[in-house]
Parts: structure tokens; sequence; C-alpha cells
């Protein structure tokens, strides 16, 4: 069955299955997969899922839904292994491997053997929705505790200066005459050399 796994560090690889069908996801309590992140919206996005097939749709999210990197505008299909973002936070869609069925003998005997197969195989229980996301908030590890950085006091601050032999620039008036006196004299080097070039 396919899968959405959460890649985000702080969500610690948390998973679940996604049945048949169109998933809500978003921060409210009333989705189908619930994202307990302030970068996402009540209601960010949708999953339309058929098997492997996944297509991720927008809902006017405030921070948008990502395939790969790309904003999604409306809609997008998802493979397995591209990177969809909800917010901030990160997953993966994955799914059990296809194998190429063109590359065995595919006779009457391998069908019905594939099909009764299927039949002995408990059926897959459903998939329980809501599905609920929780960041992990657990302490720094060993201590217990988080260390802050402790503030920097104004008296303790480094004071930076920077010597220079020129004096500082002033917007007087002859300054505001420099920039068309540099384009009067830069038009007459080029007319004096066209002159002398013929």
């Amino acid at each position: 069955m396919t899968r959405l796994i959460l890649i985000t560090p702080q969500f610690g690889a948390q998973s679940c299955e996604l049945p048949d069908g169109t998933l809500r996801v978003g921060r409210a309590p009333h989705n189908d997969i619930v994202l307990r992140d302030e970068s996402v919206s009540a209601e960010h996005c949708e999953l339309l899922v058929q098997g492997i097939e996944v297509i991720v749709r927008e809902l006017g999210s405030r921070n948008g839904t990502y395939v790969n990197g790309l904003r999604v505008a409306a809609q997008s299909g998802l493979s397995r292994g591209q990177t969809l973002r909800i917010g901030r936070v990160e997953a993966r869609v994955d799914h059990p491997e296809i194998s190429d069925e063109s590359q065995t003998d595919n006779t009457a005997v391998f069908a019905y053997r594939k099909a009764v197969e299927a039949e002995e195989s408990p059926a897959n229980p459903p998939a329980k929705l809501p599905v609920i996301f929780e960041p992990d908030v657990s302490p720094v590890r060993g201590t217990g505790t988080t260390t802050l950085p402790r503030p920097v006091a104004e008296s303790e601050k480094p004071k930076v200066t920077v010597a220079t032999d020129r004096p500082p620039l002033r917007a007087d008036r002859g300054s505001a005459w420099a920039i068309p006196l540099m384009l009067v004299a830069g038009g007459l080097v080029v007319a004096l050399v066209l002159w002398l070039v013929r």
C-alpha cells in the first residue's frame, strides 16, 4: 500500500498508509491527515490516491505546496521518491515496487497463480483516519535541558571603527555637476577618436 513518510527532522520519520480516495491534509483537526505545524494551513491540500498513483491538489494555502521544490499552482502528480513539502513539513511517498511483467513469461498458469495468491492473502486492513502527526518536542539528549545563548549587553559588544584617509563625501553643488561633466568628457573623447580614425 502507498505510504506517506515525513522526512522533516522534528517529525522523526513518522508515516501513515494512504488509502484510495481523497484525503484532506492540514492543521485543523477535521482533516484526514493532520500536521501540527504553524506553517501548515488549516486546510492546506488534498491527496488523491488510487493505488500507487498520487495527485496533490493545492487548496489555496498560505505557505504553499511544493513537489521537488516546484510550487503546485493547482495540482500535480507525485511519484515514488519525490519530495512533497507542505508549508515547512517535508514528506515523500513510497509504495512497493511493481515488477515489470513484460520481463517474465506471462502464461495462463502464471496469471492463475497470481490470482490465487491474491485471494489467499489477507486483505489489507483499512487505514485508520484521521492520522495526526505531531513534532517531536523532546529536550536535548543527555541533559534534559536546553541551553539558550546569553544575550549580550550593549556595553559588552565590541566597538567597530573604520579608519579612512579620505574626508566623508558631501552632497554639495559641485558634486551635482560631476556626472554630467563626465558624460560630456566621455562624448568628447569618443568624437576625437572617431575624427582621428577617419
